[in-house]
């Protein structure tokens, strides 16, 4: 499903997507490890659940790049190691100076961990 992503290369990309449709939408998905936490806790870092997100939403723009202007996000609930989560991207408009793209980011049983706008700018 990487072949059809124009703006990141397959080593760039966070995640393994599971499908994906160009400039509409796509899912991925990501276990967490025990690495990605903070040391001494078992919380996932913010940094690699907002990698997760914005691979998934640059992802989307048919261009060569893809960065973010403006990122409206919300950790809705914290994320444990060794936890599968799943990302949803959407494209929801394409406007004259740019995207916006919409990710919810689930776990295995559908409970919503994060959510984000992210307002991208495509870079010929």
């Amino acid at each position: 499903t990487m072949k059809h992503v124009t703006s990141l290369s397959p080593a760039e990309f966070i995640g393994d997507m599971i499908n994906f449709t160009p400039s509409v939408g796509a899912t991925s998905r990501l276990e967490t490890t025990k690495d990605m936490t903070f040391e001494g806790m078992n919380v996932v870092k913010g940094q690699y659940i907002y990698s997760f997100a914005e691979s998934m939403a640059i992802s989307l723009i048919p261009t060569k790049a893809a960065l973010v202007g403006v990122a409206n996000i919300k950790y809705v609930e914290k994320i444990e190691a060794d936890t599968v989560i799943y990302a949803h991207a959407e494209m929801r408009k394409k406007t004259a100076s740019g995207y916006i793209v919409w990710v919810r980011i689930l776990d295995e049983n559908d409970s919503l961990k994060f959510k984000g706008k992210f307002i991208l700018k495509g870079i010929v």
